[in-house]
């Protein structure tokens, strides 16, 4: 990815939901030649597909007002979910980066580095008809496919010494990992991916009792987590985790809520607002 931040080809990064896709995009924008130009990135799947011609390519001429693709110009246009990207929309994509490729023309956007993400293989829809051949060949001239955090378990102790680093900053207090839960998170399936493990952290940062997270401070399921249970069973198991912690905390400061709330590293009002959430006022 370093090696074609310098470039100007369209890349492609394919990988799971939350496997760091735009954290990868951010980096070769920010080892590129222009990194002080907008970096703009837009979520395809969470706009209305009638919406997505308009937002990335303007609306009617003569309105005066421009799409996201004229407003990266100089800049990174980071289009997350490209397989969300409605036939008509690619005839258009495809027409500025041919015009790109051509060194301009009228409404050319040469100066617009483009970087799409897909969070499966695009050769499928391809072969399903619903992504055209040739946009697929213009984008993936880099094609990088990131690993799931469960194929990539040697990277955990560096991210998580990292999102602790960032949860220490926001807190204020420093925090550390016990060797159990070290353990416990090297060997969870993360379906969430590096996306969860940034989350589970910043939750065991907060509501953790002293510094020292240990494994139960985590709030995860089994070992063996199915892959496809999705956010809602890990809510619940973060929100019992909670009510434990609050509960806890409440414990060893013999009810005084303002010592709970300092011990757990929430304000005052965040507190009160879980006590009533939870039931345990």
């Amino acid at each position: 990815a370093g090696r074609t931040a310098d470039g100007y080809q369209p890349i492609l990064l394919v990988g799971e939901e939350g496997a760091g896709k735009e954290a990868v995009a951010r980096f070769i924008h920010r080892a590129g030649r222009r990194p002080s130009e907008r970096f703009i990135t837009v979520d395809l799947a969470a706009v209305p597909p009638v919406r997505i011609e308009p937002v990335l390519f303007g609306d009617v001429p003569g309105t005066g007002r421009a799409g996201l693709v004229a407003d990266a110009d100089g800049g990174t246009l980071l289009l997350n979910g490209i397989e969300h990207l409605p036939a008509p929309a690619q005839v258009l994509l495809l027409h500025t980066l041919d015009q790109a490729a051509a060194g301009g023309g009228p409404g050319a956007r040469s100066g617009v580095r483009l970087i799409a993400t897909a969070s499966g293989p695009l050769d499928e829809r391809v072969h399903a008809g619903t992504f055209r051949v040739d946009l697929f060949d213009r984008i993936r001239t880099h094609q990088f496919t990131l690993p799931p955090l469960r194929e990539r378990r040697e990277d955990i102790p560096a991210l998580a010494t990292h999102f602790l680093a960032q949860a220490s900053a926001r807190v204020g207090r420093p925090f550390s990992l016990t060797a159990r839960a070290l353990g416990r998170l090297v060997e969870y399936g993360w379906p969430g991916n590096i996306s969860e493990l940034r989350h589970v952290l910043e939750r065991a940062a907060v509501l953790v009792i002293g510094n020292a997270i240990d494994a139960g401070d985590l709030a995860l399921g089994s070992a063996r987590t199915d892959l496809t249970s999705g956010t809602d069973a890990l809510k619940g198991h973060v929100e019992s985790a909670e009510r434990a912690a609050i509960a806890r905390a409440l414990s060893a400061a013999a009810g005084n809520r303002r010592t709970a709330a300092r011990a757990l590293g929430i304000s005052l009002r965040t507190l009160f607002y879980k006590l009533r959430r939870y039931d345990l006022d």
